[in-house]
């Protein structure tokens, strides 16, 4: 299997939640609603193109580009490599870098470059949100209040040279603040581990 959507691919397996509703909102007047129905697309909008940076982050990484590399966690995991790998944090950095770029390489050499495409997107419950603050505090030692939302996206791999079946996967973003990252989400029980794409 190739080696990309191989690690697409393995987040697949990840559990499959639903997305709890409120219930619709009483209507007072008929044009108040016109008017949100109108504003809400703008928001939603918004939203995709902020959770899907990430991703296209990861397909510039696939298509040669390692420039964003750290970009991938936020800058308190790598402020916690380094206080781990101490003197050895570049070379440990590089090392990771150089082995991505290995598996990279082939890939483009087989399969010319990615185009990842969100078909579908759902907004993780409270409790999954809460379950992503937790595991990241406990593994990353992240301010846990600071994990907004997460969502879960369809994505279809597609590639440049003819003859490559196209592909999908299930992935997964978490919003950190600000900033939206990818991660691997997998739900044991009532616990759950969170990994960046790094």
């Amino acid at each position: 299997m190739k080696k990309c959507l191989a690690l697409l691919l393995a987040l697949g397996m990840l559990l499959s939640l639903a997305a709890c509703s409120e219930g619709e909102i009483e209507k007072i007047e008929k044009e108040t609603t016109a008017n949100a129905q109108q504003e809400t697309p703008a928001a939603d909008e918004k939203t995709e193109e902020a959770d899907e940076k990430p991703l296209k982050l990861w397909e510039s990484i696939w298509n040669g580009d390692m420039s964003q590399y750290e970009a991938m966690v936020p800058a308190e995991v790598l402020e916690q490599q380094k206080s781990i790998y101490g003197a050895e944090y570049t070379q440990w950095m590089e090392d990771g870098k150089q082995s991505l770029k290995e598996a990279v390489e082939e890939s483009l050499q087989e399969n010319g470059k990615i185009t990842l495409t969100v078909t579908a997107r759902e907004t993780l419950p409270e409790a999954d949100v809460k379950r992503i603050g937790e595991a990241v505090k406990n593994m990353y030692e992240l301010d846990e209040t600071k994990v907004m939302a997460a969502h879960k996206l369809d994505v279809t791999a597609t590639y440049e040279k003819e003859g490559v079946a196209e592909e999908s996967a299930q992935m997964y973003v978490m919003q950190y603040g600000d900033q939206w990252y990818l991660i691997s989400y997998m739900v044991y029980g009532e616990e759950a581990n969170v990994d960046f794409f790094f």
